[in-house]
């Protein structure tokens, strides 16, 4: 008698996979400043150093007057040629409650006194971050201003 058998194989594929949009960090926050765009703060435990030289990312707040004060977003920083790029992100009230979306933007020049020229001058080339002062919280940073 023939019993039928099934085979099975076993394929690996790679795929790219996109970054989800980041949330809004509920711990504490590195203040890297006052800027144009507001205060900036980075989530500490995000920000790393790629593999390729000069290059940061980590996940931003950026806290505005705006009626939706909390931007959040993925950003990678290329330290040597001085361009950042951010993920989509989303916007949140001051009660943490996510308003909005917001799009990516690919290879853009660092200003002079932007929020990325902050995190450039906080993080590029530094060894050591813990000199960079540190809220408690995301609500503390909507109360006290990064100077």
């Amino acid at each position: 008698m023939l019993v039928p058998v099934l085979t099975a194989v076993a394929v690996l594929v790679s795929v790219a996979v996109p970054v989800d949009d980041p949330v809004l960090p509920t711990g504490p926050l590195l203040a890297a400043g006052a800027a144009a765009e507001g205060s900036v703060f980075v989530d500490a435990p995000s920000f790393e150093r790629s593999d390729i030289a000069g290059m940061i990312r980590g996940t931003t707040v950026i806290v505005s007057g705006e009626e939706a004060p909390l931007r959040v977003s993925l950003t990678w920083i290329d330290c040597n040629k001085r361009l950042y790029q951010l993920s989509s992100g989303r916007r949140y009230n001051a009660a943490g409650v996510e308003v909005e979306k917001t799009d990516w933007q690919r290879d853009t020049p660092i200003e002079a006194g932007s929020a990325y020229d902050r995190i450039a001058g906080a993080f590029c080339g530094k060894a050591d971050w813990s000199a960079l002062p540190v809220v408690a919280d995301y609500r503390s940073a909507t109360e006290k201003p990064a100077s």
